[in-house]
This record gives C-alpha cells, structure tokens and sequence, in this order.
C-alpha cells in the first residue's frame, strides 16, 4: 500500500509519497522519500526528514496486487455463490474495477 501525504496550497492540490513511522491519536510521523516538497506551517520535507502531519492529510492507496489478492479472497468466501464464481461480485475485473 502507497502512502502519500497530500497538500493544498495556492498553487493547487498536491501529493508526494511518504513512509509512515509511527501514529498518534491525531497525527501521523512521517519520513519523506521525496526532496523539496512544500508541507503546512512553512516547512520543507526533505529526503529521510521526520515531521508530525495531521491525519487528514494522508491519503492511502492500495496497491493493484493488494486488490487482486482482496479479489481472490472474496471469491473464496463469497456468501452469495459459496465461492463457484457465479456472481457478479466474485469476478474479479469487477471486483477491482468498483475498489
């Protein structure tokens, strides 16, 4: 799962992948894995640099491979069909189409 840390500012709305390092109860620790991108209150993220963000401001963003792996489960425990792949919601296209 890609984490980025999204930014809305004059220029308009932006996001730079980051690494999460720890969780508070309303803030994230974050690392940069980018140079030079703009972060409220005035400060620069640099590469490996550590800042506390608001939670709001992190969007998470699974991976293609996560979701097909979602897909498969599904389709193994799918109530409706019992897992023979008769219902809408166990193919797999559909599946990462509406996730």
């Amino acid at each position: 799962m890609k984490t980025y840390l999204c930014i809305n500012a004059w220029y308009g709305r932006g996001e730079t992948e980051v690494a999460i390092v720890r969780e508070t109860s309303k803030r994230y620790l974050i690392r940069g894995l980018s140079d030079g991108t703009l972060i409220p209150g005035g400060r620069r993220l640099s590469i490996g640099s550590e800042v506390y963000v608001p939670k709001y401001a992190i969007k998470f963003v699974p991976e293609a491979k996560d979701i097909a792996a979602a897909a498969a489960v599904h389709a193994r425990t799918c109530v409706t069909c019992g897992g023979d792949g008769d219902c809408p919601d166990c193919d797999p296209n559909d599946y990462i189409a509406r996730h």
